[in-house]
């Protein structure tokens, strides 16, 4: 490294505390960064509601109208990592900030070198311009293009998008062949903190993977559909039966997207996959913070898993 240059992360690790491999994703570019000798600070301004991991007194309360086990999460995390001074988190509905004093925020993006939009979560970056240089991250291909190439609906996000100097995707196919709104796209990986994993773990015999029936509501674009993950599992979900005595489990919440799944049966898509021959865990449970989410995926024999439909389109 020729050079020390202060850098700010984002992310959205207060907002999904029981998401461990969220945290993991935004985690592992801001601990990386400071490991090879710079100065890294930590910054969620997503300007989205944190999520309540429990439900709050109804059991149906989903937005985290008090933010403090949020908070302590991300500092518990930050302090883990020794970046414990160096996080600022901000809850946007009543516009509070945490961690860092609103002078050393200031002072450090004035001073900072570069900023890095992980999966493009700043909610308004030209706040941030004072920065030299800000690189987007997109950590969703194919869905990130198609957004920006609508002709309506999608105008906030193009905006911000625009915002960014220089831009990096994970679909590194796609980088070679598409540029977006006049932007070139360079190819770009995942970071992983290989001292933070053991290779070695014992291990089970079951096939695992971690994921979500679906995300978001699929998008339409030029007569095409770009789904999730659930249209691409249908087509593999006798494969328990063909391949036993081989085990292989998924690891998902029980929250469902009535509205835009595409399931018509009768079966949530846990009874479905159950019924098929595929072991089902409450990924809340199993892997829902940083260790267990580790410990989950050592223990597994390999990862068996289906890219979104949009990827495979």
């Amino acid at each position: 490294m020729s050079s020390r240059l202060r850098i700010i992360v984002t992310g959205l690790i207060a907002q999904h505390p029981a998401l461990g491999g969220v945290t993991w994703d935004y985690l592992q570019y801001a601990v990386g960064l400071a490991r090879l000798g710079h100065d890294v600070y930590y910054f969620e301004d997503s300007g989205e509601w944190p999520y309540s991991t429990d439900g709050g007194p109804s059991g149906n309360e989903w937005v985290a109208t008090d933010p403090t086990a949020n908070v302590n999460y991300l500092a518990s995390v930050m302090n883990r990592f020794g970046l414990g001074e160096k996080w600022a988190y901000f809850f946007p509905i009543d516009r509070r900030w945490f961690g860092l004093s609103k002078r050393d925020r200031r002072e450090v993006i004035q001073s900072a070198d570069l900023l890095i939009n992980v999966s493009g979560c700043l909610h308004r970056p030209s706040d941030y311009r004072a920065i030299p240089r800000l690189a987007y991250i997109d950590s969703d291909p194919v869905f990130t293009q198609v957004k920006l190439q609508m002709p309506r609906g999608q105008l906030k996000f193009q905006k911000r998008f625009a915002a960014h100097d220089v831009f990096f995707t994970f679909g590194e196919n796609l980088a070679q062949s598409v540029t977006t709104a006049g932007k070139r796209w360079l190819p770009t990986r995942q970071p992983i903190l290989l001292s933070e994993w053991n290779s070695t773990a014992a291990r089970r015999e079951t096939y695992t993977t971690v994921m979500s029936w679906t995300s978001y509501h699929p998008l339409t674009f030029r007569r095409q559909r770009f789904g999730q993950k659930d249209l691409e599992f249908k087509k593999f979900l006798e494969l328990p039966q063909l391949a036993a005595p081989a085990r292989f489990e998924v690891a998902m919440s029980g929250t469902q997207h009535v509205a835009w799944e595409s399931h018509q049966e009768r079966l949530s898509p846990r009874e479905l996959l159950q019924a098929t021959g595929w072991q089902v865990v409450d990924s809340l449970t199993t892997c829902g913070d940083l260790d267990s989410y580790r410990n989950y995926i050592e223990s597994s024999q390999a990862e068996w898993s289906v890219a979104k439909s949009g990827y495979v389109v």
